[in-house]
């Protein structure tokens, strides 16, 4: 259950990108898989947008080794646990969505306690500890937290919550040993525990699409997994051009019925 979100971190390591001000080398980007292209992105209006909220495929981003190569994989994965080994025992988190979550402590020698009552993401180890993202989006509900871990001297766990994320957070990668990438309900995060929190991009196509998945390539181009296409994110100085890379074979939809039923076509309807 540890591959939970955490898509090719070896990969992503590479560099901070312009985010975080340091001098770098230029490399070029990460090269497309064959039979996929870039297509600029549809207004969140657009019958486009609206069948990427309906697609039935998820795509899972992968980098290659050196970042050099995109991998576009089908995403079936819809967990709903995570768990990690941690001073004598295991951390388990569920979450059901609305219908809530839970936080428990099994140790090795048996039994079971619920630490809290929270929708968990993720777990995250980093170098300093053990964090977590949590949250929730429903209906008219997107929030979403980093939290952080600690055993008390009375070996019982301690959950604070270090920051809100003002979305549920979806998938993430591991920059460096603290530094985290997060693809949220609307919205790319960098985060570096306990306090920073840099907004990097935001569009409402990354909520309806619901996305699965988050990497870096060497060059800090971001790409993010999601429904129908794979959202690309090229740094421009201090900001970003987004476009989708898509299957050449499917550059766009448009809706059959109200039956959340759409089929290809040869040129976006933006």
């Amino acid at each position: 259950m540890r591959q939970l979100l955490l898509v090719a971190l070896a990969a992503t390591a590479l560099g901070t990108g312009p985010t975080l001000g340091a001098a770098q080398v230029p490399r070029a980007p990460a090269h497309l898989p064959s039979g996929w292209i870039a297509v600029p992105l549809p207004v969140p209006e657009s019958e486009q947008a609206i069948c990427a909220n309906w697609a039935d495929t998820t795509w899972l981003a992968s980098l290659g080794p050196d970042s050099a190569e995109l991998h576009i994989t089908p995403d079936s994965r819809e967990p709903m646990a995570d768990s990690v080994f941690a001073a004598g025992g295991w951390l388990v988190g569920y979450n059901h969505g609305e219908f809530g979550g839970d936080i428990l402590w099994r140790p090795q020698h048996g039994g079971e306690i619920t630490i809290a009552k929270d929708n968990l993401v993720a777990f995250v180890p980093v170098a300093g500890g053990l964090l977590g993202l949590a949250g929730l989006a429903h209906l008219g509900i997107n929030e979403g937290r980093l939290l952080a871990f600690h055993r008390g001297p009375d070996e019982t766990w301690k959950i604070t919550t270090l920051m809100a994320l003002g979305a549920e957070p979806r998938a993430y990668s591991l920059l460096a040993r603290d530094t985290l990438l997060v693809v949220a309900m609307g919205s790319v995060l960098l985060l570096k525990a306990p306090d920073y929190k840099k907004v990097l991009h935001q569009s409402r196509l990354l909520e309806l699409a619901y996305p699965h998945s988050i990497v870096r390539d060497r060059s800090g181009v971001i790409y993010v997994g999601m429904r129908f296409a794979v959202t690309r994110l090229q740094p421009i100085g201090n900001e970003y051009r987004a476009d989708w890379i898509v299957p050449a074979a499917c550059p766009s939809s448009e809706k059959v019925d109200q039956l959340y039923r759409c089929r290809c076509t040869p040129s976006a309807k933006r």
